[in-house]
Parts: structure tokens; sequence; C-alpha cells
């Protein structure tokens, strides 16, 4: 498949003129993000670290804490052709414990806008773009912040309960919103980083409001994955709970994706791929 040869589903250009799409933003969006050189020109390496990248910075961390054995442990969890990283976040986080544990979280991803080379945020602006004031995402940084059009009339959705009945009613957001579903660097001790912390999430009571309206967006509006790799296996039970219940009928599901990954990619036959080489054009053009 060849881009000159794709068109972007009808459903989805419908979807995007009906104000009906919601991006779900995942780390690779975060990690377009350059560092600013100190002579001011755009450095080749992300403001933030991939998973695999922050798993690294723990291991370096034991090590320095004079636990190699530990270290090795951690970097044999991910060094493998399936990596499991929450394993070896939840292994790395239990060995550092909970001071030093947060201060590295809190070095890897509470970064100032002043670190970063604003000709990089253009995948974020373009995001916000298609957003219909709305934007889901498992990131847990301030770049939406920086980029919103909006910055005096930004919203954080995360801990509250009482706004996703309102986000349910409203639809549409008044304000721009982005809603963390993993949590907020602002809210770190809500942040959801290990296999336990996950399983608490998604498994236990306390986040049923979080839940219930994530799952009503899904069946009910157009979802557009963007740097998100769907291999994160609750939210892809999540998605096969809504495929399987409906037999089909609430799927409205969207991947961006680089060509030339197509044959690696993991994800679902009942979410359909849009080349990245297709975003920003009639994407972010439609009305």
């Amino acid at each position: 498949m060849s881009d000159k040869d794709f068109k972007i589903p009808k459903s989805l250009v419908n979807a995007l003129k009906a104000g009906e799409v919601v991006p779900f933003v995942g780390a690779g969006v975060s990690m377009s993000v350059r560092k600013k050189n100190a002579d001011g020109t755009e450095s080749s390496e992300s403001l933030f670290p991939s998973w695999k990248g922050f798993v690294e910075i723990l291991a370096q961390a034991l090590r320095d804490e004079h636990n190699p054995d530990e270290a090795a442990y951690v970097l044999s969890s991910i060094n493998i052709k399936k990596p499991k990283y929450l394993d070896a976040l939840q292994h790395a986080h239990k060995e550092l414990g909970e001071g030093l544990w947060y201060k590295l979280f809190n070095e890897s991803f509470n970064i100032p806008e002043s670190k970063a080379h604003p000709d990089s945020l253009k995948l974020n602006r373009l995001v916000w773009e298609l957003s219909n004031n709305l934007i889901v995402t498992t990131n847990v940084d301030r770049v939406f912040q920086w980029t919103c059009p909006l910055p005096s009339e930004f919203t954080i959705l995360d801990v509250q309960n009482v706004e996703y009945a309102q986000l349910q009613n409203e639809k549409i957001p008044k304000d721009p919103t982005v809603w963390y579903l993993h949590g907020h660097i602002k809210h770190r001790e809500k942040v959801i980083f290990t296999r336990e912390q996950f399983e608490a999430f998604y498994k236990q009571k306390g986040n049923e409001a979080k839940l219930q309206t994530l799952l009503n967006f899904l069946t009910q509006r157009t979802f557009l994955f963007i740097g998100f790799s769907l291999d994160d296996d609750y939210l892809r039970e999540l998605l096969e709970y809504i495929h399987n219940l409906y037999k089909g009928g609430a799927d409205s599901f969207y991947i961006l994706f680089r060509e030339r990954d197509i044959a690696s990619a993991n994800f679902p036959d009942y979410v359909k791929p849009i080349p990245f080489s297709e975003f920003g054009k009639p994407l972010a053009a439609a009305p």
C-alpha cells in the first residue's frame, strides 16, 4: 500500500466533520518532543524517555545504590522479544523504595517547557486541532498544557469524579481538556506505572467513574490512537470486550502508524490503520 493509493475511510472523515473524534495519545507523541540545545538548536534526543529508557534509568540507579544483581534482573525483563515493562518497573519500584523512585520519576517527566525545542511541538498542536476540546492520554507530562490553544482555560481531568459525570452529559467540553487516564505529574501518587498500580487501577474499586466514562466514550465516539502501540494489555482487554459485546457494531477505532512498521504492528483487526503520512493533511484540515 502506497501513500498515493491510501484513502482515509469515509467513516473517519465524517466523524471528524461531526466533531466526534477523540484522540487517544500514547508515549510516542511525547517522545516526538526534542530537547533544546544550549545554543537554542533542536537536539536529536527526545525530551522524555521511552518505557525502555525509563527502565534503564532505574537500572542505573540500582547500580549506583550497589544493587547490580537487581539492576540486571530489571534489564532482563525488557531485553526479551516481548518486554515485560510493568514487571521491570514493579521490581525497580520495590528495590529503590518510594523516595528514590519518585525522585527519578520527577526528573524524567516533570520537565519545564523551557527545555523543549518549540519546533518539535508541532505534532502535539496538530492533536489539539483534531481534539474538539478533548484529548485522552496515558502520558503523565505537561506537553499538552504547553501547546494548548487557550492555555488560561486548560483543564486537567484526572481524579475528579464529578467532572466525569459532567463530561458524559456535555459530550464536548467547554474548555480544552486533557483526560489523563493513567494520572498526571501533578498527582504523582496517583500515577500508574507498575504492574501493581495497573492492576489496582483496572481491577479494584476506586476508579469506577473514570473507567465507566472511558467505556461509554469508547462505544459512542470515534477514537484515533496516536503514538500508542496498543501493547497495553488492560486497554486491549477493554477494546476486545466492546468488540465482542456488540459483535463489532460499536467498533470505531483507528490508529496512526508508520507505514514501514505495518508488518510488525501489533493491533487487532478491528482497529483500522491510518498512515502517519496522512496526518496533518485531510485529518487536520477536516472541519
